[in-house]
């Protein structure tokens, strides 16, 4: 066996480092990169888009106060004031009735021998009653009657009765229905003018 020591300082392998190989930019690396680019983006994207909105507002502001200013207060209370009026004037015509194209329908439907000589006209939360008394010339011609204000759209649920033989030999007689309040609504009316 040999014995000897080594005695040299000199080391065998190189003191500089080791050579490191071709170091790339890994997966890893590069995602954390375009995510930190992509959320600056987003957030300048974001404020600018706050700052802009921020800007028209206060624009948007300023052109209201402007137009606000414009407007002489002693004018719009002149509106306001024409507004009501139109609005009343408004609600009075839609309720507003008128009895000529009853009286119209009335002559048409009414047969030459039977003549009326009361009338009773009711409304009640839009709802048109008429009771009327007559007298025909003989009971055929009251059947003919009903018979006209059951196909007349414009007389609901006709109920003749008290049906009665007068001293002078005429049949008197009461008739009751409702009518159409479409047919009597004044503005129904305007609206078929030429």
């Amino acid at each position: 066996m040999d014995t000897t020591v080594r005695t040299s300082f000199i080391p065998n392998t190189s003191l500089r480092p080791p050579e490191k190989g071709k170091q790339g930019t890994n997966f890893f690396t590069l995602l954390c990169l375009l995510v930190l680019i992509i959320s600056i983006l987003g957030w300048s994207a974001a404020y600018a888009y706050r700052v802009l909105t921020q800007k028209e507002v206060t624009s948007l502001e300023l052109s209201l106060t402007r137009a606000r200013e414009s407007f002489d207060p002693s004018l719009l209370k002149v509106f306001e004031n024409l507004d009501r009026r139109l609005g009343a004037a408004e609600t009075l015509l839609a309720g507003h009735t008128s009895l000529v194209p009853f009286f119209e329908t009335l002559d048409r439907l009414t047969l030459k021998s039977v003549r009326f000589n009361q009338f009773s006209y009711v409304t009640s939360e839009g709802a048109v009653a008429v009771r009327m008394s007559g007298e025909a010339l003989d009971f055929p011609s009251i059947a003919l009657q009903a018979l006209q204000f059951g196909t007349d759209g414009h007389f609901q649920n006709p109920i003749f009765s008290n049906l009665d033989v007068s001293d002078l030999g005429v049949v008197t007689f009461d008739v009751s229905f409702n009518l159409d309040p479409n047919l009597v609504l004044y503005a129904n009316q305007i609206s078929k003018l030429p």
